[in-house]
């Protein structure tokens, strides 16, 4: 630019807007893995529409709670999720069932799934 214009500050200009982009760059970055490290939920994960999701959507489960949900990397968020289930459901069914919703609709692909059965549905 200098050889064609001879206008001498354009280095200078062009410097400064180089930083800026890679200051920038660097800004999402380390965003990115302080979210990470501090184990902050992934991003569009929302525990009340999971354990919603859960309730409604895997028979046999009579509540969901303790949801927490992490990211070990930006591709792997992991979850826990503690239910309670009628004492007639398949516990393995039903984990199988929650990991499986977990996975297609919320994109978590690694969930533990604490089972515990209904005190009030006992036979």
């Amino acid at each position: 630019m200098i050889i064609y214009t001879g206008w001498m500050p354009i280095d200078q200009i062009l410097s400064v807007l180089v930083a800026l982009i890679i200051l920038r760059s660097a800004w999402h970055v380390v965003r990115e893995s302080a979210h990470i490290l501090l184990e902050g939920a992934p991003r569009g994960f929302d525990r009340r529409d999971v354990a919603s999701a859960v309730q409604h959507g895997v028979p046999g489960v009579i509540r969901a709670d303790h949801i927490h949900a992490w990211s070990i990397t930006q591709e792997r968020p992991m979850a826990t999720i503690e239910v309670e289930i009628d004492s007639d459901a398949d516990p393995q069914a039903v984990k199988s069932a929650i990991k499986s919703m977990l996975n297609e609709k919320f994109g978590v692909d690694h969930t533990t799934v604490e089972v515990t059965l209904s005190p009030l549905s006992t036979n």
